[in-house]
């Protein structure tokens, strides 16, 4: 196979083009060290192409790169034909990275350039739209110091470009660092608005208070997609005749379009007056690499913008749902806590319906048995009386007036003593019956029942119960004169003033003993009523209760009585009865001095 000698160009949008003198046999291209042009990038495959010579004729070959190997926009499937001055390229827009290589004869350069080549692409930018505005691959002649000079104010730029973190900070430094480059006359963003105008955003360098703004411009550079370079705006065929562009004394201008996911998202402009220095493809090429750069972040500001305006979407949804399964929680926890309380107020019912049913029954036979020899002694002691007094007729009848005053003192001192022992049974009869219907008042069997009762009778049946347990210990006093009707169950009361009497009266005793006193301790009841309330008040002169534990007497089971004395639950079953009452108890104490248990109950005005 004959050799051929010749110079392969090869330019990437940020590298002055690098040149490379082969004896073509076969030279590889690719990112591997071994290649015999080595570009060192991603976008570019290990083994990326190949060119050689087959019958005296130049083709390049694909090795199965990833990007693959492009000629004329399209991408070669087999081997292709390659003539001198033409180019091919390798992963255009991939990672916004495009290489071009010029195939060229020996003889056209007298560039020696140094083997092998290695180009180090630091920052990617896309070059399609200088493809589709023609513009010739080759850079202008500018010194190296210019260049170099420009390249390091693209990195710059770079890590510039990565700290902006909103749409305008973007403009800002686009404009920025475009007119510290470019030096133009006027430089001006134009954004697309929802109805797709576009409107003007800024003029970093601009003179004037109005931003120039031509639809000549606007149609060649969004309407076509195309990147644009007017040299000289008076010999160009198009904006010579340009009113908008003319007028405004602009003799020279760049533009380039950038994207939002494939959309054109706005346009930036640079230009140039009469005496003001003319754009050049380079100028052109330095512009498409910033508004392509800005492109790419300001992709990434969207879509951080729109993954942040998701987030907080999603936040709020979770937090609405959170709030709604929280609010959920919430009102099944207070149903459930409602039905507790529901249970528990009905087993506490339960267990009182039970034993005042079962204190019923038990009372309703005592008093059926009591009932019935009082009924005897009721019935004999009134026959008795009667016959006393018709024998004491009788007797006084048949005795002789001479009979002496001695006797007729006998008789009348023995008559005396039978009318005393007949009135002390009476009494008794009474005192028994007055228990027996205190105990069916307190036992009733309607206990169950809700109904208008004047507390007063329960009061008293409770008092009367009690008396005899501390009959010469503690003198009761009851001090309720004004009718108290309530709507209540009135057994259910009739327990509660029984517990409370019975706590005091127990006080009352211990005291007394500490004490060694003889005479009976004191405890007083009374009712009033008061802004629409029964009030009643149990007030003993007893121990009274330490002020640590005075506020734990309505916990069930706490009692302050010697073991086998108290259950600690007859505080904690008034305290729920008075609660299923719509009313409430409380307790002041002072240790060594007595308690006082008050009862409020609302007054029932209708009865």
């Amino acid at each position: 196979m004959a050799q051929r000698e010749l110079i392969l160009s090869v330019e990437s949008l940020f590298t002055a083009p690098l040149f490379k003198q082969i004896t073509l046999g076969s030279v590889i291209i690719g990112r591997s060290s071994s290649s015999d042009i080595v570009i060192r990038d991603v976008a570019v495959s290990r083994r990326h192409a190949r060119l050689y010579l087959n019958d005296g004729h130049i083709f390049v070959e694909d090795l199965h790169s990833t990007s693959g190997v492009w000629m004329n926009g399209k991408r070669i499937q087999v081997p292709a034909l390659i003539q001198p001055g033409m180019s091919f390229s390798l992963a255009p827009g991939k990672r916004n990275t495009d290489y071009r290589i010029t195939v060229m004869e020996a003889g056209e350069s007298n560039i020696t350039p140094a083997v092998p080549i290695h180009l180090e692409q630091t920052i990617c930018f896309n070059a399609l739209e200088l493809r589709q505005a023609g513009i010739d691959s080759q850079m202008d002649n500018e010194s190296a110091a210019n260049y170099a000079d420009r390249l390091k104010n693209l990195l710059v730029f770079h890590d510039d470009l990565a700290a902006v973190d909103g749409e305008s900070g973007l403009y800002d430094l686009l404009l920025e660092r475009l007119s510290t480059l470019l030096e133009p006359r006027e430089a001006i963003i134009y954004l697309c608005q929802e109805d797709g105008s576009f409107k003007p955003e800024t003029g970093t360098c601009s003179l004037d208070e109005t931003p120039f703004f031509s639809k000549t411009v606007l149609h060649e550079v969004i309407k076509k997609g195309n990147a644009l370079l007017v040299s000289d705006t008076r010999y160009d065929p198009v904006f010579c005749r340009a009113d908008s562009v003319i007028g405004a004394g602009v003799c020279s201008l760049i533009a380039s379009p950038f994207f939002h996911r494939e959309e054109i998202h706005g346009m930036i402009v640079l230009i140039a007056g009469e005496n003001e220095l003319q754009f050049n493809e380079s100028d052109l090429r330095l512009l498409v690499c910033l508004s392509s750069a800005g492109s790419l972040r300001l992709e990434n500001l969207i879509l951080m913008r729109e993954k942040a305006r998701y987030l907080e979407e999603r936040n709020q949804e979770l937090e609405k749902l959170v709030a709604l399964r929280s609010e959920e929680l919430q009102r099944r926890n207070e149903e459930l806590e409602r039905k507790n309380r529901e249970i528990s107020t009905a087993q506490d019912q339960l267990v009182i319906t039970e034993k005042m049913a079962v204190l019923g029954r038990l009372t309703a036979g005592v008093a059926h048995e009591i009932n019935n020899p009082l009924n005897y002694i009721e019935g004999g002691a009134s026959v008795l009386m009667r016959w006393s007094k018709d024998f004491r007729e009788l007797l006084f009848n048949l005795i002789d007036e001479e009979a002496g005053a001695e006797i007729r003192d006998i008789f009348e001192q023995a008559f005396s003593n039978l009318d005393t022992q007949l009135s002390a049974i009476a009494e008794g009869r009474d005192r028994i019956s007055r228990i027996v219907k205190g105990l069916n008042l307190v036992t009733r069997k309607n206990e169950a029942v809700e109904k208008t009762a004047d507390l007063r009778e329960s009061l008293q049946a409770a008092v009367l119960l009690m008396q005899p347990n501390f009959a010469d210990q503690v003198t009761l006093t009851v001090v309720c004169e004004q009718p108290m009707p309530v709507e209540c169950r009135p057994a259910e009361l009739s327990l509660v003033f029984i517990n409370l009497i019975d706590n005091g009266c127990h006080a009352v005793v211990a005291k007394r003993k500490a004490s060694g006193k003889s005479e009976p301790g004191s405890m007083e009841i009374t009712g009033r009523l008061l802004d629409g309330e029964i009030v009643l008040s149990f007030c003993d002169q007893g121990t009274g209760i330490p002020e640590t534990i005075v506020n734990k007497v309505f916990e069930p089971f706490f009692t302050t009585r010697p073991p086998g004395m108290g259950t600690g639950l007859g505080l904690y079953t008034c305290y729920n009865i008075m609660k299923r009452h719509g009313g409430r108890i409380t307790v002041e104490s002072i240790e060594g001095e007595g308690s006082t248990f008050t009862l409020y109950l609302p007054f029932c005005e209708d009865c």
